[in-house]
């Protein structure tokens, strides 16, 4: 019997957990995008891509994070970037991934 409680407690655990990782921040206006020049340095290497500025989601909202060089997962991969996505109580930010 205790090895099934400790099973039905285990699962509740990581479902809680699942659902508060995937949780969708909502934002009823669009932040305004910093005017901030950012400066590309140079690429570590020939295999790195540009991955623009962007906004990243945070604990407590969205927060800007400036561009850097990333090593693309695969060839021919290309960055696709974020964008925000109108919901029906505001706007949500789709994270930027590789295609």
């Amino acid at each position: 019997m205790k090895t099934v409680l400790k099973s039905v407690a285990l699962s509740i655990f990581v479902f809680a957990a699942t659902v508060a990782v995937n949780a969708q921040i909502i934002v009823r206006k669009k932040p305004v995008t910093p005017q901030a020049v950012a400066v590309r340095p140079p690429a570590p290497s020939s295999k790195h891509a540009w991955v623009s500025d962007e906004w990243k989601r945070d604990p407590k909202g969205y927060v800007w994070e400036g561009g850097h060089w990333e090593t693309p997962p695969r060839d021919k991969a290309f960055y696709v970037k974020g964008h925000w996505r109108h919901v029906p109580k505001g706007y949500i930010w789709v994270q930027g991934h590789w295609k």
